[in-house]
């Protein structure tokens, strides 16, 4: 157990049984200590205020001010969060959707989070136009020409899913289900050409080392056969009388 999730459960004890008027204090001491960048220890206190009643205006601007130490990955993680309680707790839908655009703009080429919270989003909406607001993600997400293709199929995916379970246009669907196949089969692909060249790669080196002068397979020791292998031998076969033996040695090292 780490420290900082030891100071957590020590906060919901006494939160539940003890002093919760000291909890505060406990969480302050602990964002500003041994929990400073630790994405629960944040998540925790805004929960803890939520709790005790602070406003929801308040409670939203404890996601900016609280994001500062954290990492990269876990403030998108935070943003999406933010939004989310703009949308839910606050009830304002146009300030959410402005988030997760805000949020796809600036973290979209390397997190597949910030599109798979706006996805997630956009399904929840009531209205009957999830179309119209879902379509427009998947040309967005394809033009991310940074993100991972492995990303991009985990989010097609999920985007598959609801044009098929909210009713969306099968053309669409089928459209989404020809990227994915697209996407899988290229990085697939990719897959076995490095693999080929790396296998041939490592075919060549060692037909080169096995076949090179004595003298030669000395200088290439430490490339070929391990850390002490150059040390015997000098370059243009300078003689050492002990060079090839050696060289012969770490290559079956």
């Amino acid at each position: 157990m780490s420290r900082p999730e030891a100071f957590l459960i020590y906060a919901n004890f006494e939160e539940q049984y003890g002093d919760s008027n000291s909890v505060g204090t406990v969480y302050r001491d602990l964002l500003s200590g041994v929990g400073k960048g630790h994405l629960q220890s944040v998540i925790e206190y805004i929960h803890f205020q939520r709790r005790q009643s602070k406003s929801p205006q308040e409670t939203y601007e404890l996601f900016t001010s609280l994001r500062v130490d954290l990492d990269a990955k876990s403030q998108v993680y935070l943003d999406v969060q933010r939004a989310n309680f703009a949308h839910v707790v606050l009830n304002d839908t146009d300030k959410a959707r402005t988030e997760f655009q805000q949020i796809a703009a600036t973290n979209g080429s390397v997190s597949a989070l910030s599109w798979l919270g706006w996805i997630e989003f956009e399904a929840r909406q009531p209205n009957a136009n999830h179309a119209a607001n879902l379509e427009p993600l998947y040309t967005k997400v394809l033009e991310q020409k940074d993100l991972e293709r492995t990303d991009k199929v985990k989010i097609l995916e999920r985007l598959q899913e609801h044009a098929l379970h909210l009713g969306t246009d099968i053309k669409h669907a089928r459209t989404i289900e020809k990227s994915i196949i697209s996407l899988k089969y290229t990085e697939e692909a990719r897959g076995k050409k490095r693999k080929a060249e790396e296998e041939a790669e490592g075919g060549r080196d060692n037909k080169i080392a096995r076949t090179a002068p004595e003298y030669a397979q000395a200088q290439m020791g430490q490339q070929y056969y391990g850390a002490y292998g150059s040390n015997f031998g000098t370059p243009y076969g300078a003689t050492d009388p002990n060079a090839a033996q050696y060289a012969q040695y770490y290559q079956t090292q």
